[in-house]
């Protein structure tokens, strides 16, 4: 099908923003049962991590949805944006208020938190739902960390006993939960081991995207070893996605299967990247009336040139060697720490060659795939970005 395709009606097919529902929502069967089925257990304690913008949200937020729809008592905690032990505490306990309001029991539920909880709180309406919701006073965040520790215990206790009482069980997402390390470092991972270990009418599902973090605590000597089931959320299968995003490009004409092979090609293998080229390849398919590699690949510039300037203020924050190394990496290097490579990228030997990409590891913008010999880079678009200056800057040609 060619020529004019009339989609001004239709709405994107793809998502990037937020969490990805209904049929934007793409595969994990396995991972969203997995989830559900910590959710449900009695006491359970289930791991899930993988890199950012692989998707874990959303399938969590899937398996949350069916769980609630089944009837179950189910919340999400976010604790990617904790400045303190007593936001932890307060952010459980109102988005666990939330849950059984939904549910059942909330009367009950709020009375019993007034009850179990010694800690100073309010009582405030929710704006989007009218639901009043407790919330540990303000004045807690400033409080010694023991209190701070003695009350997230408390909220932790009094959810457990009163799902006891009901007989009912909690599911709780406690969603990037490493961010409890920078409070005080080892402890408080200790401490949350030592309330969720108790508890047996909670299922926990703890959640992080911060490998190096994560396995440092399931470590032999770490807080969290032997204590989880463990799901690894990673890359979906291509041999699913390229068919799912043919299926959503088709009505775009002709070139759909080209174009999704393409996308999966060029953006790696992260599903927020796959699906943002994605995106911006409908509306420029919408605009040229047809879709495939071309349009693909102005999708795939745009989105370069769009982040070009946060780009640059990544790279002007790096040392000259760590520059250096991501130059290297983008040229597809077989190994830093061979002579041609320490030469031609001014890398003074390999241990600076090493020890730099091993700080851009920590940073977040390469990463090492278990098994693999090399680094990566963590945004595709990025990589592109270091790549065009290097052609520039070493007169060399870019690597296909």
């Amino acid at each position: 099908m060619g020529g004019e395709c009339g989609m001004g009606e239709q709405q994107n097919p793809f998502r990037t923003g937020g969490i990805a529902r209904g049929h934007r929502f793409a595969d994990r069967e396995r991972e969203v049962a997995r989830i559900g089925q910590g959710l449900r257990e009695a006491g359970g304690k289930l791991l899930v991590y993988g890199p950012r913008r692989m998707g874990k949200t959303s399938a969590i937020a899937r398996a949350l949805d069916l769980e609630q729809a089944r009837g179950g008592t189910v919340a999400r905690a976010d604790l990617s944006t904790l400045s303190s032990l007593a936001d932890m505490a307060d952010v459980v306990l109102r988005e666990v208020t939330r849950a059984v309001a939904a549910g059942k029991g909330f009367d009950d539920f709020l009375a019993e938190i007034l009850k179990r909880v010694n800690i100073g709180f309010s009582v405030k309406q929710d704006a989007s739902t009218g639901v009043p919701i407790p919330q540990v006073d303000v004045s807690m965040r400033s409080k010694p960390l023991e209190e701070q520790k003695l009350a997230v215990g408390e909220v932790f206790d009094a959810i457990d006993g009163m799902a006891a009482e009901h007989g009912i069980v909690i599911g709780l997402v406690l969603d990037e939960f490493q961010e409890i390390h920078r409070f005080e470092e080892n402890f408080s991972e200790w401490n949350l081991r030592h309330i969720i270990e108790q508890h047996e009418n909670v299922g926990y599902v703890l959640a992080g995207s911060k490998r190096s973090l994560i396995d440092r605590m399931l470590e032999a000597d770490g807080a969290f070893y032997r204590m989880f089931d463990k799901l690894t959320v990673g890359p979906i299968a291509e041999d699913y996605l390229v068919p799912w995003m043919e299926e959503r490009l088709a009505p775009l004409g002709d070139g759909a299967g080209e174009a999704s092979e393409r996308i999966v090609a060029l953006a790696g293998e992260r599903t927020h990247d796959r699906m943002r080229l994605a995106r911006h390849t409908w509306f420029r398919a919408q605009q040229a009336g047809r879709s495939g590699r071309g349009a693909v690949d102005h999708a795939f510039a745009g989105l370069v040139e769009e982040d070009a300037d946060e780009f640059l203020r990544q790279w002007v924050h790096l040392t000259v060697p760590q520059q250096n190394v991501l130059r290297a990496v983008s040229m597809k290097v077989k190994g830093l720490s061979t002579a041609d490579t320490l030469q031609r990228f001014a890398l003074k030997n390999s241990p600076t060659a090493v020890q730099a990409a091993q700080v851009l590891v920590e940073r977040e913008l390469l990463f090492q795939r278990p098994g693999e010999k090399g680094y990566f880079f963590d945004n595709p678009y990025f990589e592109a970005w270091v790549r065009e200056r290097t052609a520039i800057d070493l007169g060399m040609e870019p690597p296909e």
